[in-house]
């Protein structure tokens, strides 16, 4: 408001739009979807994170049910045992030693037992936060502790489900739309309004008004584009670094799964068998008196050890397995 035209007080009003390069907005609407999409596969690496931790507490669980299991047997025979021993006491046929091992292994017995469940009871809790229930988490002790999985799996050597993958692949892409979007951004703006203004208060004169508006300054943008081109190079060796690590940690649980599957096929074709014969033959023998007490318990231990030993190569073939389907992106 002013003397703009002559002495006389007029007015000016404008009102002016910018608006960027097409090909700018289609670039933030690509970068934005970008980002989405990178969300998403950091919510699969969580889920799939999860999954596993949630799987290995379950197997830990369930091989302590078959180990309390086995130990029950083994609580029983010592029960036993320690009623022969008394017997033999009583008749002469031993002295008090022999009564006083067996009570002290059963004893024994009942308080690895006892250490046993107090660590189920911890991984039940740990289960129970891991999955967010406010009620005890119970599981069907009766399933086999030998986790079952398709032989794909077992001898897959492709990383790229992994969703760690897929992250770092997403940020590549992004980084690149990035970059377009940081070239155009040094392009010129196109800039529309339209006028209203009075000559020697003759009023409402209109006009329309359009131009184009350029960075002077274009050093610090190009800066920019070159910063972004860096930072995709790097998100790319990133990329492959994290590939071959995969892969590399892949061949190495391969290699130890063929390891521990020919160390159970030795457990299930002699091992075990071998220790039901050293066990039935052993509790015949003392309760015939053919052995005495110290080969008798030491036959058991030797029993009990390849039973245990079993049980753990179990865990820790399902345990690498786990492994394997983490890395292979598998959550089921």
């Amino acid at each position: 408001y002013g003397q703009t035209q002559s002495k006389v007080m007029d007015y000016t009003a404008s009102a002016s739009q910018s608006f960027a390069p097409s090909s700018v907005y289609k670039s933030q609407k690509k970068l934005l979807e970008g980002n989405v999409q990178t969300a998403r596969y950091m919510l699969k690496v969580e889920q799939l994170r999860l999954a596993s931790e949630v799987k290995k507490v379950y197997y830990q669980l369930l091989y302590g049910s078959h180990l309390v299991r086995m130990l029950n047997g083994q609580l029983a025979l010592y029960k036993r045992s320690e009623r022969a021993a008394a017997i033999r006491f009583k008749t002469g046929e031993t002295n008090r030693l022999e009564t006083i091992t067996a009570e002290s292994k059963y004893q024994s017995m009942l308080q690895r037992i006892k250490m046993v469940r107090q660590n189920q009871e911890i991984q039940s809790t740990s289960l129970k936060l891991l999955l967010q229930s406010a009620e005890p988490i119970l599981i069907d002790t009766t399933m086999a502790l030998k986790r079952e999985r398709a032989s794909a799996v077992l001898h897959a050597a492709e990383v790229q489900p992994n969703p760690v993958l897929g992250v770092l692949q997403q940020n590549i892409e992004n980084s690149k739309v990035q970059t377009r979007l940081d070239e155009r951004n040094g392009l010129p703006d196109w800039r529309v309004g339209i006028m209203n203004q009075s000559i020697d208060k003759s009023y409402s004169y209109n006009a329309i008004v359009g131009g184009l508006s350029f960075h002077i300054f274009g050093k610090a943008q190009k800066a920019k584009v070159q910063a972004s081109k860096l930072k995709e190079q790097i998100l790319e060796t990133e990329l492959t670094h994290q590939r071959v690590q995969l892969e590399t940690e892949l061949d190495v649980f391969h290699k130890r799964q063929n390891t521990l599957q020919e160390n159970l096929e030795y457990y299930e074709t002699y091992g075990i068998p071998q220790a039901d014969l050293i066990h039935d033959t052993a509790l015949k023998s003392y309760e015939r008196g053919e052995i005495g007490y110290v080969e008798f318990f030491a036959a058991l231990q030797q029993s009990y050890q390849l039973r245990e030993e079993y049980l753990s190569s179990i865990l820790a073939y399902d345990l690498n397995l786990i492994g394997i389907e983490e890395i292979l992106g598998k959550q089921e």
